[in-house]
């Protein structure tokens, strides 16, 4: 046991090891979260004077922290390393409940040493998500509706993205004891009518729109995925090949007997095909059933270690450890091939060395650059690129043109936000500058009038070509709001 509490410590001092070297803003969503909730702190009322796209669980705890004197940064970041210390947690006492201590031991220190944690520590609400969704599984599979069902409910709540997982939860939840669907029904409604009924009192009426109706594109399936989605999901299919070996040793040695990889492997098995149907899908999607992966890989060593005891079949288990060990390694070598050539910069072989070298080429500080350049208006707002102009207005203090922080590219694309909206908008709230539009906004030819007959010709500035920002994937472009034409229109 003292051997699993030294390695358990050894990750998790590693993991915060990798916080504190990347605690920096990088070309992420988290920002955009971090404004909304700065914005929050200051007394907007949220889906009412400032709409976002995200859960009021995702930027509730954020708001409550940024409230007690933490800055944006660190309490997003203090949240995404507790949850995942949480979800380890979860993992052993899942495994130690449904199969034996190892395997709870094993599934915890798997998860907390995997590649996919140490990339995964920007603030997305991804991480509540994977959290919800694990907790929901295991207490469905050990017969405990109403538990199962207020999972469902935090997962509602908190991140959309796990939704699929909780559906075949309790799918299989009523199918398996039709009387269970009443426990289940009414965790799964307790906790959204809390959270959505004290934000609709609270003010914010705007709720549907920003939380539903901005996302029905994605209900579009059947279209596939774009070229940007497999550019992540395969390097990390290649980075996590030993848990995909563990889960294959799971299939092969209990699937027969096991109700508890039967289920995983349905939930897991759904969800992916589900994204992978989606219209306009990311990658950040597919990292929610990553602990439920890691918990898999457990079952399937843990079998191969009680079929082959270690006194009478060493050399078998050797050749297995070896082989696992060559998978490793070449998965790993793979991954970085990978990323070396889309971006065509060396990286270390480990993984979780290689993405912290990605987060360092990647970090946005554009606030300090352009400051620098006296390219920021003295007053007035600020819209753009959600990314950077959510970094400036945190940096600068200035507030984002319309409350348009949370403003997706593809929703102006797919229909839900128009461009003629998104003008008036920003005018109303007396523009000053626009830096970088979204890509969907400058195709548009009426935004793109907007800017050639209200705005200034376009000062661009470039990210360094060396050191810290030098893998950022375009320069940034100002345009000056011409002050003598406001408001401003086509």
């Amino acid at each position: 046991m003292s051997w699993w509490i030294a390695l358990l410590a050894v990750a998790v001092g590693a993991l915060v090891w990798r916080h504190l070297t990347v605690l920096f803003f990088s070309w992420t969503d988290e920002q955009i979260h971090f404004y909304v909730a700065h914005r929050l702190a200051q007394g907007a009322v949220l889906y009412r004077d400032i709409d976002s796209a995200r859960p009021p669980l995702v930027l509730l705890p954020l708001e409550w922290l940024i409230k007690i004197g933490c800055s944006p940064l660190v309490a997003g970041r203090a949240l995404v390393l507790g949850t995942q210390i949480a979800t380890a947690g979860l993992l052993f006492w899942g495994g130690d409940r449904l199969a034996s201590r190892r395997v709870g031991l094993l599934a915890a220190l798997l998860f907390l040493s995997s590649p996919e944690v140490f990339a995964r520590v920007h603030y997305t609400g991804i991480h509540l998500a994977a959290f919800s969704v694990t907790a929901c599984v295991l207490f469905a599979l050990m017969e405990r509706p109403l538990l199962a069902g207020l999972c469902f409910g935090l997962t509602v709540a908190a991140d959309q993205h796990g939704l699929v997982v909780c559906g075949v939860v309790a799918a299989l939840t009523v199918a398996r004891r039709p009387r269970d669907a009443g426990p289940f029904a009414a965790g799964a409604f307790i906790i959204p009518a809390v959270v959505f009924g004290g934000v609709w009192i609270a003010g914010g009426r705007h709720l549907w729109r920003s939380l539903v109706g901005i996302h029905l594109f994605h209900l579009r399936l059947g279209q596939g995925v774009a070229g940007q989605f497999w550019s992540s999901f395969t390097p990390w299919l290649y980075e996590h090949l030993y848990l995909l070996a563990g889960a294959g040793l799971a299939v092969a040695l209990l699937r027969p007997s096991s109700r508890v990889v039967r289920v995983l492997l349905l939930v897991i098995g759904v969800h992916v095909a589900v994204v992978l149907l989606m219209k306009e899908s990311v990658f950040l999607y597919v990292a929610v059933i990553a602990p439920l992966v890691t918990l898999l890989a457990a079952l399937g060593f843990d079998a191969a270690v009680a079929r082959w005891p270690w006194r009478r079949a060493r050399p078998r288990l050797m050749v297995a450890a070896l082989a696992t060990l060559a998978l490793t390694a070449g998965g790993w070598a793979a991954a970085r091939s990978y990323r070396e050539g889309l971006d065509q910069r060396p990286y270390a072989f480990l993984p979780h060395l290689l993405h912290g070298e990605v987060m360092r080429a990647q970090q946005l500080d554009v606030a300090r650059w352009v400051d620098r350049e006296s390219m920021l208006p003295g007053s007035g707002t600020i819209f753009g690129d959600p990314t950077i102009v959510s970094v400036l207005a945190l940096r600068s203090g200035l507030r984002v043109s319309g409350e348009l922080a949370d403003l997706n590219p593809v929703w102006v694309e797919g229909g839900s936000v128009s461009p003629a909206e998104i003008v008036s908008r920003i005018e109303r709230d007396g523009v000053a500058a626009v830096i970088s539009p979204p890509f969907g906004l400058v195709n548009d030819p009426y935004f793109k009038s907007y800017l050639f007959a209200c705005y200034s010709k376009p000062r661009p500035f470039f990210p360094p070509e060396t050191g810290p920002g030098s893998g950022l994937p375009s320069f940034i472009m100002v345009f000056d709001h011409l002050q003598g034409r406001i408001p401003c229109s086509p």
